[in-house]
């Protein structure tokens, strides 16, 4: 068995997690990918997201169009998205998960949908090219 040393990454630094003397734990030869929560309206994820990024493992943003449990969504009525989606021909929704697709280039999308329209609404959000406005525009759309 190995020990286990988990980095975490809190306020943007990164600090080592042991489990403590004479603990060990098995844990598999490498991470394929973490998921925390990410979103337009909350990004206190994003020094993950960068870790992730410079060790080339996999980020799968959870909650990408925000919390289905809460009934204020801030990820898909926030006005800045909704006027890029108006003025890209989009959904809220598509432009919220190519916003995180432009994110890093390891961003992994697993949004839950209901329904077969819904898969392929998430699905063309793939073919959405941000311009750098929208970009912008969609950056500083964080409550």
């Amino acid at each position: 068995m190995r020990r286990a040393e988990i980095w975490t990454v809190s306020g943007g630094a990164s600090r080592l997690a042991g489990t403590g003397a004479g603990q060990e734990l098995a844990v598999p030869q490498a991470i394929a990918c973490v998921q925390n929560p990410l979103n337009l309206a909350d990004r206190a994820s994003v020094p993950v997201l960068d870790e992730c990024h410079a060790r080339g493992i996999a980020f799968v943003p959870f909650f990408p169009l925000g919390s289905a449990m809460t009934p204020d969504n801030q990820v898909l009525a926030n006005p800045r998205l909704r006027t890029a989606a108006g003025r890209l021909g989009r959904t809220p929704a598509q432009v919220a998960l190519a916003w995180m697709l432009s994110l890093r280039p390891n961003v992994v999308l697993i949004p839950g949908t209901s329904s077969v329209r819904h898969l392929e609404d998430n699905l063309a959000a793939a073919d959405i090219d941000l311009d750098d406005d929208t970009r912008q525009q969609l950056d500083q759309a964080a409550p």
